[in-house]
């Protein structure tokens, strides 16, 4: 995948007959001014070519496009299930959560060291960090800008503020 590039989300369904089709957003995504003129699939026929975006409009965290070359509900209905990738320049800047991976280190304010991130789930249109805790138990972490501090990417660690009670449900339940 081109580093150029981000996956902003995934095709969920389509409307209408005419090939529209519904993309979910992940968490946090936000563009500059207006949805972009272009988009890439993960898509074995579109996969690294830009599409050109004919109509779309923004409602809450989902994204309505219609695209060059789909024009029936048979071939739109082949995309669902797609990530869809954005240009970085065309999303708001201070969206630093896209590059975080596995390996690093969650820390939250409160209860100090959480534990390394072992998996990123990015399903339904919200990012879930997979924790694994030092006692060997998981915390699935949602990964929403309200709970994020910062990224320290040279030290690989992230900063956190917990949701009241998420860390106790998983470490003493």
């Amino acid at each position: 995948m081109n580093s150029d590039f981000k996956i902003i989300g995934q095709v969920r369904k389509t409307q209408g007959v005419q090939g529209e089709l519904i993309i979910e957003l992940f968490t946090g995504i936000e563009f500059n001014d207006v949805v972009p003129e272009w988009l890439l699939f993960q898509e074995p026929e579109h996969q690294g070519i830009p599409v050109k975006v004919i109509q779309s409009s923004v409602r809450n965290q989902s994204l309505l496009l219609k695209i060059e070359g789909i024009d029936s509900l048979e071939k739109a209905k082949k995309m669902i299930g797609q990530e869809v990738l954005c240009a970085v320049g065309e999303l708001k800047s201070g969206k630093e959560f896209f590059e975080i991976e596995n390996g690093y280190q969650a820390h939250d304010l409160l209860h100090g060291s959480l534990g390394t991130i072992k998996n990123v789930i990015q399903a339904t249109g919200q990012i879930i960090l997979s924790i694994e805790h030092s006692s060997g138990k998981e915390i699935l972490f949602p990964f929403h800008e309200d709970f994020f501090i910062s990224i320290d990417r040279e030290n690989k660690k992230i900063n956190l503020k917990s949701p009241v009670g998420l860390i106790e449900l998983y470490l003493n339940g």
